[in-house]
């Protein structure tokens, strides 16, 4: 006979796993702060929130800094994707020009969680198939037959330096762009549970904000990194980007079952991320104090 459980308690049973595992996150202090953008996961609104909260922040678009951007993704000190600069060296030039928050935009350094003393990490995910289908809208727009392009990418191998572009993309993006080049570029399909455990440890040591938890998004932030806004402020809201159509509209238009089962297919490793993440930020927010 099944035991049935208060809901209650199957909430608690469910999320035991997922609360003995997270790592704790200690408050910003003075840390300088630095946001992990995965594209399409509202970091150009985090960037305007520095700028409210007066923030200093490097001088490039969406806060990143040269090598840091998907079209500026190489630079003279980092190379490719700023993956050879050191958070160190990093941090040492940032404190002398008295900057306190900066982003990226490529792929994650794992080199960055060696600063934990140093460095404030956090980073924002949105439902992984809705990113996609988000992404695709808007980056089509901006190569000859865009849409087309993502549609091969979904079903034949296409490597792409840019990442914004190619199968990457497509293909349970979160843990690719968590993990760096090496795993970034794996063919099409080539993304393993090994990869998905590798994930989570990442983020195990990082603030998690989650794109649609809005109310808990902004006590996270006003938790851990201090970012209060006053009771006379109105702090940026998030963008309604609209480049490429509504969502919905450009579903319907563009993106036929076929295609739509494909990326449920691609994405399963980056839902279970996701849900994961769910549950450690929920965490993070239950230990606020």
């Amino acid at each position: 006979m099944v035991q049935a459980y208060p809901a209650i308690v199957t909430v608690l049973l469910q999320t035991t796993v997922i609360l003995t595992v997270s790592a704790g996150i200690t408050p910003r202090s003075e840390r300088m702060f630095y946001h992990f953008h995965l594209h399409k996961c509202a970091g150009t609104r985090m960037c305007d929130e520095a700028r409210f909260r007066n923030e200093t922040i490097v001088k490039g678009a969406n806060c990143n800094d040269g090598g840091d951007g998907p079209a500026r993704r190489r630079s003279r000190v980092g190379g490719l994707y700023n993956e050879h600069w050191r958070c160190q060296d990093r941090l040492k030039l940032y404190k002398s020009s008295h900057i306190t928050y900066f982003q990226t935009e490529t792929l994650f350094n794992k080199q960055m969680l060696e600063c934990n003393d140093d460095l404030f990490i956090a980073v924002t995910l949105r439902e992984p198939l809705s990113r996609v289908v988000s992404h695709i809208r808007f980056d089509s727009m901006f190569i000859k037959d865009g849409v087309q392009h993502f549609r091969n990418a979904s079903f034949t191998s296409i490597p792409r330096e840019m990442p914004i572009y190619g199968s990457a993309v497509v293909n349970n993006y979160y843990i690719r762009s968590l993990l760096g080049s090496a795993v970034f570029h794996l063919p099409l399909g080539r993304i393993t549970r090994e990869h998905l455990t590798q994930a989570k440890a990442v983020l195990d040591n990082v603030l998690i904000l989650i794109l649609e938890e809005v109310t808990n998004r902004e006590k996270l932030l006003e938790c851990y990194a201090d970012w209060v806004t006053a009771p006379h402020a109105e702090a940026p809201k998030l963008r309604d980007n609209k480049t490429g159509g509504k969502l919905a509209t450009f579903k319907q238009r563009h993106m036929d079952k076929e295609w739509t089962a494909e990326l449920l297919s691609l994405n399963k490793l980056d839902l279970e991320l996701y849900d994961y993440a769910k549950g450690v930020s929920l965490q993070q927010l239950a230990s606020c104090t």
